[in-house]
C-alpha cells in the first residue's frame, strides 16, 4: 500500500510551468535573462531557472534551475516555491526530500497554491509524524525569516516583492512593491486589466489611488495625504461616461457632489459640509 501511495503522489505532482511575461528566459534572451536575475528580478531568477529545468537556451542543469527557484521563492514568487517541492520530492538537482517538498508546499499553500495544497496533502499520506513536525518547522522558521526581511525592506531603501497568487488561467492576482518609505500594491482581473494600483505608507493610504473597470476604463481616482483624501474624488462608468464628482479636504467631504446617468445627463447635484450633504435636484438650485 506504501509503494501504491508513492506512485499516485508522483503522478499528481504536475508540470513546472511560467506564469510570467516578457522576454526574459521565453524566447531565448538568456543573457538578458541573468543579468536582470543577478541583480535581483525575481521573475528573471523564476524564468531563468525554468531555463535550466527545460534546457531553453542553456544545457539543461537541474542544480541550477535548484538554485534560481529558492532566490525567486525567497522573494516571494509562490510558483519557484511550488517548483521547489516538486525538485524535491522528485530528486531534480537535490536529494529526494519530502520535508523539504512538504516544507515549499506548505509556504506556497499559505497564498492559496492550488497544486502545493493537493501535493501537500498528498505528501502528508506518506510521511511520519516526526517528518511532519520537522517540516512544520522549518516552515514556520523560513516565514519567520521572510518576514523579518520584509520589515528591513519597509524601513530600508526600495526593493522586495510579496506575490499575491494566481487565477488558475496563470494571470496574477495581486503584487505588492516594498518602494522607498512605502509599498506600492496592484491587483488585476483575470483578464489581465488592472483592478486597483495605490500606495501604502505608515499604515495609511498615501498619494493617487486609482481603480479600473475590467473592460480596463477608468473607474475611479482620488489622492490620499497621510490616510484623509484630499481634492477631487472623480468615477467614471464603464462606458467612460463620468459618474460622479465629489471633493474632499483633510479627509472630509466639502463642496458640490454631482452624479450623472449613463448618458451624461446631471441628475444630482449634493452641496456638502463636514460630510453632510443636501439631496436637491439639479434644477432646485
Amino acid at each position: 500500500m506504501k509503494i501504491l501511495q508513492k506512485m499516485c503522489f508522483v503522478l499528481l505532482l504536475g508540470t513546472l510551468s511560467s506564469v510570467y511575461g516578457g522576454s526574459c528566459g521565453v524566447d531565448g534572451d538568456v543573457d538578458d535573462c541573468r543579468v536582470r536575475a543577478e541583480q535581483g528580478d525575481a521573475r528573471a531568477q523564476f524564468n531563468l531557472g525554468l531555463s535550466y529545468y527545460d534546457g531553453l537556451g542553456v544545457r539543461q542543469n537541474y542544480k541550477e534551475a535548484v538554485r534560481w527557484f529558492r532566490k525567486s521563492a525567497e522573494q516571494g514568487i509562490v510558483r519557484s516555491q511550488y517548483n521547489l517541492g516538486r525538485m524535491y520530492a522528485t530528486g531534480q538537482g537535490v536529494i529526494q526530500d519530502y520535508v523539504m517538498a512538504h516544507m515549499y508546499w506548505s509556504i506556497a499553500a499559505v497564498s492559496g497554491d492550488e497544486w502545493s495544497i493537493e501535493n501537500k496533502g498528498r505528501a502528508e499520506n506518506i510521511m511520519t509524524d516526526s517528518q511532519l513536525e520537522e517540516s512544520q518547522k522549518l516552515a514556520r522558521e523560513w516565514m519567520r525569516k521572510q518576514k523579518r526581511e520584509e520589515v528591513g525592506h519597509k524601513s530600508g531603501s526600495a526593493g522586495g516583492i510579496f506575490d499575491g497568487g494566481w487565477y488558475e488561467n496563470g494571470q496574477k492576482k495581486s503584487e505588492e512593491y516594498y518602494i522607498d518609505g512605502g509599498r506600492l500594491q496592484i491587483a488585476w482581473y483575470e483578464n489581465g486589466q488592472k483592478i486597483q494600483e495605490r500606495t501604502i505608507k505608515s499604515g495609511e493610504l498615501d498619494g493617487l489611488y486609482s481603480t479600473w473597470h475590467e473592460n480596463g476604463q477608468d473607474s475611479s481616482r482620488l489622492f490620499f495625504k497621510n490616510g484623509k483624501a484630499e481634492g477631487l474624488k472623480t468615477a467614471w462608468y464603464e462606458n467612460g461616461q463620468k459618474h460622479y464628482e465629489l471633493n474632499y479636504k483633510n479627509g472630509v467631504q466639502e463642496g458640490l457632489y454631482t452624479i450623472w446617468d449613463k448618458e451624461g445627463n446631471v441628475t444630482y447635484i449634493y452641496k456638502c459640509h463636514l460630510n453632510r450633504c443636501s439631496k436637491k435636484r439639479w434644477w432646485d438650485w
